[in-house]
């Protein structure tokens, strides 16, 4: 009998470190990321535009969603030394999520350029809610523009939506749009808007079928104040 009483606590002793073990490995996996081990983690892609811009195209990969993302073109002379730069600033990138930034390049000549960007997880942005996934958005050409429909199927309003049209001809990325916003869309209402293509060089407008043959859309933020 006490054999078997013995054999009983060491089987539930055994049962409850294993708990235990367990428990300490989804802690662990559990571990919030810092703000370089998610940096390092972003997916970075810069094309140039054929009206001189540069379209930065960041996808978040790490499991982390990025409070702010500070993104900076740098651009440098015959020495090494920065003569001017570009800067954008991206807020609540979430998870496998892809944003895209519009850098001006300066009209100076210069040697090189090289692109910094740097996630934030200071909780600036910590009462902002980002309802990306929950935002329906498409686009199409219109009489020497850009279409562009967007639907709030949140609960809540959205405060603040932030989009940005390309223009492609096959694929070449031809020229960025300056960014569109909407404002206070109500849970369930939906929301047109026209977008003006151009180049940016010449000021002429864009025309559909000959400058450019593909339109995309990428919305960047659509948050609540959560508030």
């Amino acid at each position: 009998m006490k054999k078997k009483l013995l054999a009983l606590v060491m089987a539930l002793t055994v049962a409850v470190m294993g708990g235990g073990f367990t428990s300490n490995a989804q802690e662990l996996a559990a571990k919030a990321e810092t703000e370089a081990e998610v940096t390092a983690e972003l997916d970075v892609k810069v094309a140039i535009t054929d009206d001189n811009k540069a379209a930065v195209f960041i996808t978040n990969k790490s499991r982390t969603v990025i409070d702010w993302l500070e993104v900076q073109m740098e651009y440098l002379d015959e020495n090494g030394q920065v003569i001017d730069l570009s800067q954008d600033i991206q807020e609540l990138v979430l998870p496998e999520h892809m944003v895209v930034s519009s850098l001006e390049i300066p009209k100076v000549k210069f040697a090189d350029a090289r692109i910094q960007y740097m996630a934030h997880l200071d909780g600036m942005y910590s009462l902002e809610v980002n309802h990306l996934d929950e935002v329906e958005i498409a686009c199409n050409a219109g009489n020497n523009c850009v279409i562009v429909q967007a639907k709030n199927n949140s609960a809540e309003t959205i405060d603040c939506m932030e989009y940005i049209v390309a223009l492609y001809k096959g694929d070449k990325l031809v020229s960025l749009c300056h960014p569109g916003y909407i404002s206070s869309l109500a849970s369930g209402q939906s929301a047109t808007q026209k977008i003006y293509a151009y180049s940016e060089l010449t000021f002429d407008n864009y025309i559909y079928g000959t400058d450019y043959d593909r339109i995309e859309v990428y919305l960047n933020q659509a948050y609540s104040y959560g508030i």
